[in-house]
């Protein structure tokens, strides 16, 4: 399969908002929230994507030809290739309905996990979303990071207890006014009572707490 036939196909089972353009630059999506788009004036997304055009590796280093090593340790936890698939959340809101947040991590997680590297999964309103990616990701050996729900303080540690992980983030960005007006944001207390959870070891290792 070429990439043109993954895009032709992509464009089948996506909805109204991201177009699977074959250059994923923000331009034809801008201003669609709830939606992968451009926030503010419809340029941000725009811009960033002209910025990284602005870097590139040049490859002028002179070397054996000999098997090259990517791979890295990253918290004690080696990876085939510093590279890990981005959180997305809300596929349905956002993509189209072929996938629900949890059938979509329940593909992703194991994926990269096979792969040698790690999943980032996306967060919503729904708890079940981070206890299923949790599942997900205990199944793999630990190889993904579960974003805590976007809800309450004391969601953070029942998220953590939730299953193993060699990280977790807690969620944070300018990208979620659509959630903002639904439920409250960690205080600053509620970070300091689940990094306390995180020094807790677990039946399978530590917790780390990225803040």
């Amino acid at each position: 399969m070429t990439y043109q036939e993954i895009l032709a196909n992509a464009r089948t089972c996506m909805g109204p908002y991201c177009k699977s353009c074959p250059v994923c630059n923000g331009v034809a999506c801008k201003n669609t929230v709830p939606g992968p788009g451009a926030k503010g004036i419809g340029t941000g997304f725009i811009r960033n994507y002209q910025k990284w055009q602005e870097l590139c590796v040049n490859m002028d280093t002179i070397c054996e030809n000999v098997p090259v090593d990517t791979s890295y340790n990253f918290f004690g936890k080696q990876v085939a290739l510093p590279v890990f698939a981005a959180p997305v959340g809300a596929m349905q809101l956002h993509y189209g309905d072929k996938y629900n947040d949890l059938d979509y991590n329940n593909i992703l997680v194991p994926a990269c996990a096979a792969a040698g590297i790690a999943a980032f999964t996306g967060d919503g309103t729904n708890h079940k979303v981070m206890e299923g990616a949790a599942a997900a990701i205990t199944a793999c050996g630990g190889a993904g990071n579960p974003p805590p729900p976007r809800r309450s303080t004391f969601s953070v540690p029942s998220g953590i207890r939730t299953g193993y992980s060699s990280t977790m983030g807690v969620p944070g960005g300018a990208g979620v006014m659509n959630r903002a007006f639904t439920q409250p944001w960690p205080t600053p207390p509620g970070l300091v009572v689940a990094r306390r959870y995180t020094r807790v070891p677990g039946p399978v290792g530590r917790l780390r707490l990225i803040m």
